[in-house]
Order: C-alpha cells, then structure tokens, then sequence
C-alpha cells in the first residue's frame, strides 16, 4: 500500500502482509476535493515538484502533522497517493477503499467550509464518498479550515445522527451493517452528490461488501450493476421497496432495479423481514417469489398486481410492504409501475395475505416492452343471439358512462365493477316464425362487468327472469346516466354482480381469466357461442412514446363477440319449457 511519509511527505510502500504491525498504523484524509490543478497529485510527489505552489499544500501539511501527532508515520490521502492514469490501480483502491479507512488508526476529516458554515451544514455532509469514510474508520476527529479541533465522532455522535440519519450503533461500530436493511442503508446516500454519476455507485461498495469493476462512461449503468451485485449474496427484498414518484423522477414505468440512490430516499426506517426465497437472474430478467392480489392500476388495470415484499416500516411489524406491477405483451412479464391516483408503493396487513400462495414474478432489469393498457369497459363487435340470425340483433345497450360509440360499454375506472347492459329487443313481439318453430333468443339481457379481481365477467339473463329487471332498466334508460336509478343499477351494492335483481331466476355467470381471455366459449343451453379477446381499442393508433421517451403501448379493450350455436340452428327446435328446464340448469 502506498503512503506518504508523515513529515517529509515523500512516498513509502509497505506490504500487504505488514499492515497489520503497529509501526506501520496510518491516518487517513477525509475532505472535499477541490479543483483539478489545485490538488496535489500523484505526478507532483513522484516527480518531486514543489507542492507548496499548490493551493491545497496547506491542507496536505496541516494532514501530517496531525497524522504525526496521532503517533502515525504514515498517511494517506487519495489526491495523491492514486496514481489515477493507470486504471487496475484505480479500480483497485476504489474497491479497498472501504478496508483502507476501516483498518486506519485515525480518520482526520478536514472541513474547509467551517466555521464559516455551521457544522452541520458543511457540504462534506453531501457528498457522496464521505458516507463510507464517515461509517468505515472507528476513530474519526473533525477538524475546521485553520486545522481547530471541532471534536471527535464520539463527542459529536447527536449531531451527526441527526444530520446523516445513520443509527448510532452504526457509526460507533457496535452494530453490524448487515443488521441494516438494503434500503435504509442507500437512503444514508440518497441526499449525497458525485462530481461522476458512476461513482454514486462505487461509492457505495464498501457499505455492501461488494467487489466490482469500474467502467467510467457506464453511467446511470453502474447503479445498477450494484444493485445486481448486492442480490447475489442477499435476500433482502428492501432493495425493490423504492417509491417511483421520488423527486425529479417521472418514468410512468420500469425495471426492478431503481434508477439511482435518490429513490431511496425516506427508506431510512425499512425493515426486512424473513421469509424471502432469494431471487433469480437469467438473460437480464429477474425473478422473485412472491404473494400477490390483483389491483387495478391506473391504466395498466391488466394484470396489474400488488407484489408483496418481505420487507416493512419499523414501527409496523404486522404489515408489508408492496409495490405494483403491471403485465407487460410478453408471457408472465411485469414491471413496475405508477399509480397516479394512490402512489406506488404501500403496506398490507400480513393477516390479509397469509392465504395466498406465492407465484414466481419476473421483472426485466432494463424493460423493452411497456405495460399493457387497457381500457376499462368493452366493445360489442358481434352481438348475434340465437333468434336473430337472420337480420342483425336489435340491441338496447345501457352503459355505465355515456362514450361517443354507442357499442362500448364504459365505465370511468375499474372501481365500480359494471360496465353496462345490453337488451335483446326481439324482432316480432315476443319471438319470430321460422319454419313453424318459435325462434326466440334464450336470453333477453347480458351484463357485463368485472369481478374484484378485475377480471372480466359477462351475465347471461334468461328472458322470464329478464321480466324482473325490464321495469328497473326501462327506468334507469329513460332517467339518464346521471340519475339515481342509473347509478343504482350499475353499483356494486345496489345492482351489482350478485344483486338479487340480476341474479333472480335462472342466470349464467362466465368469469374470464384476465391474463388469457375467453375464445368460443360454448354455452349449449343458451345456444351461444361467446368469445372476449383483449384488442386495440383504436386501429391506427400505434404505440408511441411517454413524455420521458418510454415507449406506451396501444390502449387495449374487451372486445365481445356473442353468436348463435349454428348447429343449434339447424337442428330441431325444442319446446320453450325444455329451452327453460335446460337454461336452468346451469347456474
């Protein structure tokens, strides 16, 4: 390791396996840098220049005789004792960083901005490498730009808990780092500036254990490739417990990983929890474990998911933390997502979850692909009944909220379940002669809506038991969509999926698996064929790009097609107590 020699301030070397030895206990330099050519550099003490030409030869004097006044020999400050033009030395020293002010027998931390600033005020407090050197040595001594002692890291543990938000028993080593979790340890660095973005990460390292290359140019990269590193040889899930909406921050979605330490600011109380399985990374996915329920997020309702971690608010040991995901057009593909309407990031009571099993999520580190966008309501694209085959069905269709085409049926969010209600108006009267034989559709209303899993769900109402909501629906179509019997008839409590009033008489209820659709679905005893596929909501919409250059896929909506059984055409009629008898059955 190289040196300077305390009073001299020359160059010496001491190996590796002699650190140890008492006679060779070094101090080391915090401070802020100042301008390239104001520092005394490696070049200047090994081609013997005179260092007190230099601005910062006050600082580098003033460091050794308080190194030698430590009862140290040797010191070491990393202005000069770097050579930075060779770049495996470079790399090195920044991953022995940590070990260096760990193992030094004295930390001196010079403060060039006091007293003319408070204190706690000083920007050494903001800067980034300063965590680790502040965190690392065990003996830390503070001193002002004229070399006054301002005190120790013990005389001023208060303060500086206060003002780092880092607990005590971390900066006076009787607390183990790893007791800490991920998050709360970013957070410490979450207010803190690099003059390089890629060293936001570097100097991070120590605090992880983590051992990586530096590749300056990689930029925002290097955080990531940190975060990657850091789940290699933990569990913790804190690590994705990160709010989306933190400052400066506008990405409708992303990865799993956060963009930068700033995200982690306010995780300075995140717990974690056992019970994490550890994660998974292969061709740049990652892979979790984890208990989820449904959610609608604000246009991605889709697949959209709350993710429970393993991780929670120190006061709230009963709760957990979740995220919210969203699905993207590839197979079992999240990522996460914001939620204008109630944030991104929130806390579920344990109790609540203990049911669910867990299911594996996969979240890609840099997404390709935006999150599905759904429109929350359906488009009737083919709506032909047993009974009206011949010419095309007289529909009355009844929406949730009025939209400007008349065959989707809308609602303002997926909150209140139910899009609407579609009558079948028979042709002639109660039914038409074909051959002799009554045709008539067994089924005069379907409703459609969804479930509190956000699925997709279409009712089937047979017409005797249509009769019961003929009066109610005829009301609440010539009321209007803002009278109190429209909105009785499309709210949960009131009219709702299970509501006596829809569910009265024989009835049919097909609940669609949100992630995978319903195609020709048969339902015999109402001679129906049913099919609801996720489509682009407007065909020459392409998918185009969000305010922050992401790309935004095409609004999607439930397109319905519901079609007469053609065999049922073709064969022999039953009688209408037999169609009712059969229709019956099914519920």
């Amino acid at each position: 390791m190289r040196f300077l020699n305390a009073t001299t301030l020359e160059f010496e070397s001491v190996a590796d396996s002699e650190l140890h030895l008492v006679q060779n206990e070094w101090a080391i330099l915090s401070h802020r840098w100042g301008a390239d050519e104001d520092e005394i550099s490696y070049d200047d003490i090994q081609h013997s220049r005179d260092l007190s030409t230099k601005i910062s030869y006050g600082k580098i004097r003033g460091f050794g005789q308080k190194a030698v006044s430590e009862s140290c020999k040797h010191c070491w400050i990393d202005t000069a004792c770097i050579n930075k033009q060779n770049s495996s030395e470079l790399s090195e020293a920044i991953n022995s960083m940590y070990q260096w002010y760990r193992d030094s027998k004295v930390c001196i931390v010079y403060l060039e901005d006091v007293p003319s600033k408070p204190f706690s005020e000083s920007e050494w407090f903001t800067r980034g490498w300063t965590l680790q050197e502040l965190i690392a040595p065990e003996s830390v001594t503070f001193y002002d730009r004229e070399w006054n002692k301002i005190g120790t890291k013990a005389d001023l543990m208060a303060e500086l808990v206060k003002r780092t938000g880092i607990p005590e028993g971390i900066l006076n080593h009787t607390t183990r780092l790893s007791a800490c979790s991920i998050a709360q340890r970013i957070s410490w660095a979450a207010e803190r500036r690099t003059t390089r973005v890629e060293d936001s990460a570097y100097s991070l390292m120590g605090l992880f254990d983590i051992y990586m290359p530096m590749i300056y140019g990689e930029r925002d990269k290097a955080f990531l490739r940190l975060q990657e590193h850091i789940i290699q040889k933990s569990k913790d899930e804190s690590i994705f417990a990160w709010p989306m909406d933190f400052p400066g921050h506008t990405m409708t979605y992303s990865g799993a990983f956060a963009p930068s330490p700033l995200a982690f600011s306010g995780c300075g109380d995140i717990i974690q929890m056992d019970g994490s399985r550890g994660f998974s990374e292969t061709n740049g996915d990652l892979c979790i474990w984890s208990k989820r329920r449904p959610y609608s997020v604000e246009g991605y309702s889709v697949g959209g998911y709350r993710i429970m971690l393993h991780c929670t608010k120190a006061s709230l040991h009963g709760d957990r933390i979740f995220i919210l995901v969203a699905r993207t057009s590839a197979p079992n593909e999240y990522v996460r997502v914001r939620d204008t309407r109630y944030g991104n990031l929130g806390l579920l009571a344990l109790c609540d979850m203990e049911a669910i099993a867990e299911k594996e999520i996969r979240l890609p580190i840099a997404p390709n692909k935006p999150p599905l966008r759904t429109f929350p309501g359906f488009k009737l694209r083919k709506i032909e009944p047993y009974g009206h085959t011949v010419a095309p069905a007289r529909l009355t269709v009844l929406s949730n909220t009025e939209h400007p085409d008349p065959s989707i049926l809308y609602q303002v969010d997926y909150t209140e379940k139910i899009s609407g209600i579609v009558r079948f108006d028979q042709e002639s009267g109660p039914g038409t002669m074909t051959s002799g034989i009554l045709q008539q559709s067994p089924i005069d209303f379907i409703k459609l809506g969804f479930d509190p899993e956000f699925n997709p769900v279409i009712w089937l109402i047979h017409r005797f038991s249509g009769i019961l909501l003929e009066r109610v629906f005829e009301e609440a179509l010539a009321s209007g969509p803002k009278s109190k019997r429209h909105r009785s008839l499309m709210n949960v409590k009131d009219g709702g999926l299970d509501a006596a009033n829809f569910a009265a008489g024989p009835s049919h209820k097909i609940i669609i698996d949100r992630e995978k659709g319903l195609r020709d679905h048969l339902v015999r005893a109402a001679k129906l064929r049913i099919s609801m596929q996720l489509e682009t909501l407007d065909q020459q919409s392409d998918e185009h790009l969000d305010p922050c250059g992401l790309p935004v896929s095409p609004m999607k909506i439930w397109v319905v097609d519901v079609i007469a059984l053609q065999e049922q055409i073709a064969a022999v009629k039953e009688e209408e107590d037999q169609s009712f008898s059969c229709f019956s059955c099914f519920r």
